[in-house]
Formats: C-alpha cells, structure tokens, sequence
C-alpha cells in the first residue's frame, strides 16, 4: 500500500522532495532507496552538506539520505508499530577488543541461511535507533536442526570467534 500511494503522480506532498527546512532529527518520513522503493525511516542525525543518516526502522538498516529523497510520512503509515526489533547475543564477547572483520565474517558463514530457536533472556530498554519506547532484545540461539541441539554461543566460543562473559 506505501509503495503504491508514494509512487501514484500527484501523491507527493513535495514533488521535489522535502524541503530542507523540514528536515528534523528524530522525525519519521518516507524514504525513497537506491531499489526505489519507499520505506518508513527515522532520520537518526543531520549532516552537512544536507544529508541525513536515516534508519529503516523495519528493517533495522542505516543509511544517508537527501531531502530530496524523503517525503513526509503520512499517519496512515505510521499507525503500524516498527518491524525491526534489535537483538544480541547472551554472554559473548569478542576475544579481542573489538569484533573483527573476519569474526564477523565467520558468524555470518554460521548463521545465514539457517533457522535457530531464540530463547529471549532479557528485553532491554534501545536508545541507540532513535525510536521512542524501543527495546533490545538480548537471546541465546539455539540450531535444533540435528539430534543434538547446539548452542551458538558456546559454537563461536569452540571456534574461537567469542568468550563468553557473566550476563
């Protein structure tokens, strides 16, 4: 429905895209993306020259935008609450400081494309998106996929890509 009423001739509140005087932190509008596509955004921080650093608050992607790229996001599509509900892992750590490029890259050659069981440890309050009332959730993953259940955390931590650490 957001795709068709974006796209429709003469639907857009600024054909030319958003004045810049209307571009505000933590507003939400629709975005057009490089998949011209529309999608609901929260613009997350204004930076100069005018761009604005959005989050696809169903996604949970970040991006920059230009005013020209985003409309204002009309009530009817702001009544659904937000999809993308950040998450992380129970008791791991980076071995190092920091994840590295390539531990970030073998987590995702464990995870993709596989279902896990997510047991919800704690709902946590999230500041980090900008959205109002949002919250992280913090879990341990579980592949059921084989007789024996494996559990991520203790996974990453055999193959050495994390430590665990008290929760």
């Amino acid at each position: 429905e957001m795709q068709a009423f974006y796209a429709a001739e003469g639907s857009s509140a600024f054909p030319e895209g958003l004045p810049e005087a209307l571009l505000r932190r933590g507003r939400f509008y629709a975005g057009c993306h490089t998949d011209k596509c529309w999608y609901r955004v929260l613009v997350h921080q204004v930076q100069e020259p005018l761009m604005a650093s959005v989050y696809f608050v169903d996604y949970g992607d970040y991006s920059m935008m230009r005013p020209s790229e985003l409309q204002p996001l009309w009530r009817r599509f702001r009544e659904l609450p937000v999809q993308a509900v950040p998450a992380s892992l129970d008791r791991v750590a980076p071995v190092q400081s920091d994840w590295s490029p390539v531990d970030c890259l073998n987590f995702r050659n464990l995870v993709q494309e596989r279902q896990f069981v997510a047991r919800i440890v704690a709902k946590l309050p999230d500041d980090r998106t900008g959205v109002q009332g949002a919250h992280r959730l913090v879990v341990r993953l579980v592949d059921t996929s084989t007789d024996r259940d494996v559990q991520l955390d203790e996974l990453l931590v055999q193959r050495n890509i994390a430590r665990i650490v008290q929760s």
